[in-house]
């Protein structure tokens, strides 16, 4: 109940997008991991996408949308109306739902994630013979090694944030989140500021902060942190 409560007061406030976005997540964490309610899970999944489309987060929505991906088969079963889904084939609808991943893949210029993606797509159109469609992706693959060779991308800063204290938020409240910084000229100092609005910072509240650079992001715990050498 308290999850609901403060998911409904993020959406009906005037919270910080990285607000609603959390609280969205640990919603929808809920409805999957504590009540197994797969239904109510697929539609914050989808909320959680909208959230971040409108923050023109494109791999991040890329990434949302794969979590329900990878419920669905290459099967031929029927699917009711859901959502803004049609009745449909559970083919038809992992094929549309592949195509609009992909495309939010290469708007976020993140497109080693795009192609797995296209290979995919292109295993099933050999299989039906479908030569148009299969010339289609095998020329998008192509296009993504094209876009990885030539254009230049900058690399993001990523935080470890955790938040500490009996008054924030119950979704928030003792636990560590990732973050990707901007790529522009916001720095560790100011960072904090940027995911957590010092308008709604809670008093006798503290946020710790960790910088992390992509280079060690193989080991998603610092190593101060994580005990002993031998751990």
């Amino acid at each position: 109940m308290e999850r609901l409560l403060d998911y409904r007061d993020c959406m009906k406030g005037e919270e910080t997008e990285n607000k609603k976005v959390g609280c969205t997540v640990n919603l929808m964490n809920f409805y999957k991991s504590e009540i197994n309610k797969e239904e109510m899970y697929i539609r914050y999944i989808h909320k959680l996408c909208d959230l971040h489309l409108q923050a023109e987060s494109y791999t991040e929505a890329a990434f949302t949308l794969l979590l329900y991906w990878e419920t669905l088969q290459w099967e031929d079963r029927s699917l009711r109306e859901f959502l803004h889904y049609p009745a449909q084939s559970e083919w038809q609808r992992k094929e549309n739902l592949s195509r609009k991943i992909i495309h939010y893949f290469n708007k976020g210029k993140c497109w080693e994630y795009g192609i797995p993606l296209c290979r995919e797509l292109a295993a099933q159109y050999e299989k039906l013979y479908d030569y148009q469609s299969l010339s289609w992706i095998l020329k998008m693959e192509a296009s993504y090694y094209d876009h990885i060779m030539d254009q230049q991308r900058l690399e993001p800063e990523f935080f470890r944030v955790g938040f500490y204290g009996k008054k924030f938020p119950f979704f928030l409240r003792t636990k560590d989140l990732w973050w990707a910084g901007p790529i522009t000229s916001e720095r560790l100092g100011l960072f904090p500021t940027g995911c957590w609005e010092n308008s709604h910072r809670p008093s006798q509240c503290n946020i710790s902060t960790t910088r992390m650079t992509p280079s060690c992001m193989h080991s998603p715990v610092p190593a101060d942190i994580r005990g002993h050498p031998s751990a």
